[in-house]
């Protein structure tokens, strides 16, 4: 490759990760789409709607450390440990963030098209009433549809209760579920393309076992806290497989191209590549 054509795609792969992560963080804070996120509505007196809020059992810090932490954690002792013992310890520490950025672009783009999607969706959580408690259903009428509201201001000019009364009607789909779907098809694929037979026959399964497990733990606490609707958590996971599921292809598509017009070390199957520029 020459040393133009890296420094184009450096500058379009940094042009594309502002631009989704701007997209992400605009959403988040309810910029996108433009005037705040849409609501659906909801019934009055709707009994999926009328749960007390009582927090999340997994907070946002443990969330972060056992998907983004963990996995690097994974990537890292895997890729040392099952390293043929001639190869840099430079390369070793190349090759893990490469697969790690893998992971990262993977989780990036699932929690964009997430985010997006709660404020295009507006649907309320469980915990809708208790939080918003909307103008609308103080004289609505059983089961009649309100389709405009608006949510009680905060108590005071306060940046995160305002935030918390707007994600009260962005319930559809589930960015924890997401997140930790993403996690998983990673580690599973990751487990599954890098873990020797010969260093171990059981610490693939054992890692990718992991993986779903802590998606699972991770989904269902979302709809025992009243947090998410069940429906939300499952697309939320299916989201999170499918982007993750469509990154890791390109990446491998990527990987082979690579090694099909260069000559060295094949970093993916641990051997010497013969095949001449």
């Amino acid at each position: 490759m020459t040393k133009r054509i890296y420094i184009v795609r450096w500058i379009v792969d940094v042009l594309i990760f502002l631009t989704v992560s701007g997209l992400l963080a605009a959403s988040f804070v309810g910029k996108l789409p433009l005037g705040g996120p849409w609501q659906w509505g909801f019934h009055c007196l709707d009994p999926k709607l009328q749960y007390e809020f009582q927090g999340d059992s997994i907070s946002a810090l443990a969330l972060f450390l056992g998907s983004y932490i963990g996995t690097l954690i994974i990537v890292i002792g895997v890729g040392f440990l099952s390293w043929p013992s001639d190869r840099s310890w430079k390369k070793r520490v190349k090759v893990s963030f490469d697969r790690y950025g893998c992971f990262l672009v993977g989780t990036l783009y699932t929690l964009a098209v997430t985010e997006i999607l709660k404020d295009l969706a507006g649907m309320p959580r469980p915990h809708f009433f208790h939080t918003c408690q909307p103008n609308a259903s103080r004289n609505c009428t059983s089961g009649e549809f309100i389709r405009h509201f608006e949510c009680r201001e905060p108590r005071s000019n306060d940046f995160r209760e305002r935030l918390m009364i707007m994600d009260s009607y962005k319930s559809f789909p589930s960015g924890h579920a997401s997140l930790t779907a993403s996690t998983a098809t990673f580690i599973v694929y990751f487990a599954w393309k890098h873990v020797r037979p010969e260093w171990s026959r059981v610490m693939s399964p054992l890692l990718g076992v992991l993986g779903v497990t802590w998606a699972t733990w991770v989904g269902v606490s979302r709809v025992m806290d009243r947090r998410h609707h069940w429906w939300d958590v499952l697309v939320g996971s299916l989201l999170g497989v499918l982007i993750t599921s469509i990154i890791i292809l390109s990446h491998g598509r990527r990987k082979k191209m690579k090694g099909s017009i260069s000559k060295g070390f094949d970093f993916d199957n641990y051997a010497y590549s013969a095949k001449e520029p």
